[in-house]
């Protein structure tokens, strides 16, 4: 074995071993920042206001404070006790999350983004997402007061040519409102050859 390939395999041994759960904001201020660090696996959000616009570039776990609760009547009750996070972006289509990696779990959250303009999207699952989860959300407020052409609302987008095997499980959505087009899940519009499988 050289030198290289050893070092190779310390360095994954070791950073297996660092890898573990990590709390929001007990260890982590944003989300994002959780995120950012690669050896947070699961990420366990707390209750509370998270005002962001997330990206997730790698294979993680994000757990909202009521993972695993399609209890939506009860949770609807009970704001105080959700993981709310609102896009902080009012313009343009920037979705609250945005899935570019293989193998994410979105789970528990509520999620809402309200634009000025342009398109609002709650999770968007782009090229290369493929086998996302995203379960027992709340999706609530995607909306937009843009009367033109790119005046639409969507709570979750899978994109073409990408989004491959995502699993959608026990979401509410509600309030998804636009001027030109609103849906709950919209399935890859944008033309490449790669359009997402619906099961």
């Amino acid at each position: 074995m050289s030198a290289v390939t050893i070092a190779a395999t310390l360095l994954t041994i070791v950073g297996s071993a660092l890898a573990g759960p990590c709390s929001v904001p007990g260890g982590y201020p944003t989300i994002q920042s959780a995120v950012n660090d690669v050896t947070c696996d699961p990420i366990n959000v707390a209750p509370g206001a998270y005002n962001e616009n997330v990206t997730v570039f790698r294979n993680v776990t994000i757990n909202g404070s009521q993972a695993g609760n399609n209890d939506f009547t009860t949770r609807s009750a009970n704001p105080a006790g959700e993981s709310i996070v609102n896009g902080s972006t009012p313009v343009g289509a920037v979705p609250v999350f945005s899935v570019t990696a293989a193998d994410v779990t979105i789970d528990g959250f509520t999620i809402k983004n309200t634009v000025t303009s342009g398109a609002a999207v709650g999770i968007a699952v782009r090229g290369g997402g493929d086998d996302a989860a995203i379960m027992s959300n709340i999706f609530d407020t995607i909306t937009t007061p843009d009367a033109g052409g790119n005046g639409t609302a969507q709570a979750i987008y899978l994109t073409s040519g990408g989004a491959d095997g995502t699993n959608i499980e026990n979401n509410e959505m509600k309030n998804i409102k636009s001027f030109r087009s609103a849906k709950c899940v919209l399935i890859g519009d944008n033309g490449p050859t790669n359009n997402p499988s619906q099961n």
